[in-house]
């Protein structure tokens, strides 16, 4: 058994979705952007753990489910690079309309 990295896109659209929301919204707010980039990350990822440790007892519970394990380490790479994405994203669109706003 090893992990499907492909298994499930949702997680990358929804990291990358998250992502991009988060830099949006904190645009204005935090400084500098680095910082920015490292907290909508962080929060992307505590997204997603909150997301599996709530996905197992819901939907599995009282079944053995042997791939859990390759399961969620999928899912939690799935969603950081789909995070990834979307952060890099949303800054370069900022950073694009800051320089056209000039």
């Amino acid at each position: 058994m090893s992990p499907n990295w492909l298994s499930d896109p949702k997680h990358v659209v929804a990291g990358a979705v998250l992502g991009f929301a988060l830099v949006a919204v904190g645009w204005n707010r935090v400084r500098p952007v680095s910082l920015l980039a490292l907290l909508s990350i962080s929060l992307v990822a505590l997204a997603e753990l909150m997301v599996e440790l709530l996905e197992y007892p819901l939907v599995y519970a009282g079944e053995f489910y042997p791939s859990a394990y390759y399961d969620t380490i999928a899912d939690l790479a799935d969603t950081m690079v789909g995070g990834l994405v979307g952060v890099v994203g949303a800054l370069i669109v900022k950073r694009r309309r800051r320089v056209s706003d000039q």
